[in-house]
């Protein structure tokens, strides 16, 4: 049996014979000591450790990796697990615990959540990429903040109810690319990422019945603030500026300065 003791300002190990034995090999090599749980201690060559470590980060990868592949039916909770090997659901569940891997609900009527990778902060994309369903950390319950722009996890609701959102929650950028991943494609549903960060999305058909009324008001003057827009086409702010910014998008206006657009000529 080996005793831990303190001598002078170190720490000494005292084994047995047949410890000493197996310890023989690794005279004068470094270790690292690892506590993985109460009343458990593991010393381990810096070789291995290493090793352990890259194995651990290759499977937290994998893990990651399956997630955002994955469709929403099958991140759900109680679901996704079974898909794990024994390792890759030991690392899930520390993904879990440090909250890289965060629980959302689509909806309150949904009674079990789905999982998704939290957010992290990374380089913002440029204007005309599509908004690419990032994923996003945890939001409140169901609210607007002034200017409508989504601030909830509610947002499969909301967008049903309204046809667009406008926000800066990559959460809801993810929801919804996630749940409508074939309307995008056949682009029944547009969604971009503008220079102020917010996720312009809107239901195609929605864009489609404005759009004559938005370019009408632009072959009339060839520059309108934001407001005016709004005023004109007797339309909420956030939806004005959703349907300015996929027009910029499609090269038909251009901001001159911010919220002033302007007709391409």
């Amino acid at each position: 049996m080996a005793k831990l003791r303190k001598q002078g300002g170190e720490f000494v190990l005292k084994v047995s014979p047949s410890e000493e034995a197996l310890l023989e090999s690794a005279k004068e090599r470094e270790f690292d000591l690892f506590r993985p749980k109460k009343g458990v201690f593991l010393l381990m060559e810096k070789s291995a450790a290493v090793e352990a470590e890259e194995k651990r980060r290759a499977l937290a990868s994998q893990v990651m990796e399956l997630i955002s592949r994955l469709q929403l039916e099958n991140l759900v909770e109680g679901e996704f697990e079974k898909r794990l090997s024994k390792e890759q659901l030991q690392a899930f569940q520390e993904l879990l615990k440090t909250g890289i891997v965060k629980k959302f609900k689509l909806s309150q009527k949904y009674r079990k959540a789905v999982y998704m990778v939290a957010e992290t902060r990374k380089p913002e994309p440029k204007a005309h990429e599509a908004f690419a369903g990032q994923p996003a950390a945890e939001k409140s319950p169901v609210a607007e903040n002034n200017s409508g722009a989504v601030q909830n996890e509610d947002y499969l609701a909301l967008f049903d109810s309204k046809g667009y959102i406008l926000t800066k929650s990559e959460q809801a950028a993810q929801l919804l690319s996630a749940k409508f991943r074939e309307e995008i494609r056949h682009n029944e549903i547009r969604g971009m990422k503008n220079f102020d960060g917010e996720f312009c999305i809107i239901d195609a058909a929605v864009y489609e019945k404005l759009k004559p009324q938005l370019m009408g008001l632009f072959r009339q003057k060839k520059q309108a603030f934001l407001s005016e827009v709004h005023s004109a086409l007797g339309i909420p702010k956030e939806l004005a500026k959703i349907v300015c910014e996929i027009a910029k998008e499609d090269g038909e206006l251009f901001e001159k300065k911010k919220e002033l657009y302007c007709r391409v000529e």
